[in-house]
């Protein structure tokens, strides 16, 4: 399991879990799970999204075996979902993508 930031840079990496143990069990007893969970991990403060006056905090995005977390996004599980939920599932998998990039990268 490993996280990585939008430069393709990896931040962090587990590794050393059975192959058989969920994504979602590996993470939940993971330091950066842990941490998560009880608002300690050091992220950076929230920023301003550009062009809008809204106000985001720095988040990781996961698949459907992860927590939904303050800090942990995911897709709206089903298959029927009205059009504003395949469309935030569409985006999120977009950034989730960077983190698949980031992978192929490290492989060249």
């Amino acid at each position: 399991m490993a996280t990585c930031d939008a430069r393709y840079c990896f931040t962090t990496i587990s590794i050393g879990s059975a192959g058989s143990e969920s994504d979602g069990g590996i993470f939940s007893r993971s330091r950066l799970g842990k941490q998560l969970r009880d608002h300690s991990l050091p992220l950076p403060a929230p920023k301003y999204m550009d062009g809008t006056p809204l106000m985001l905090p720095y988040v990781f995005v996961g698949d459907e075996a992860f927590p939904l977390m303050t800090n942990l996004m995911r897709p709206f599980p089903g298959s029927s979902l009205d059009s504003e939920k395949r469309i935030f599932n569409y985006r999120l998998t977009s950034a989730f993508g960077q983190f698949l990039r980031a992978t192929w990268i490290c492989r060249l």
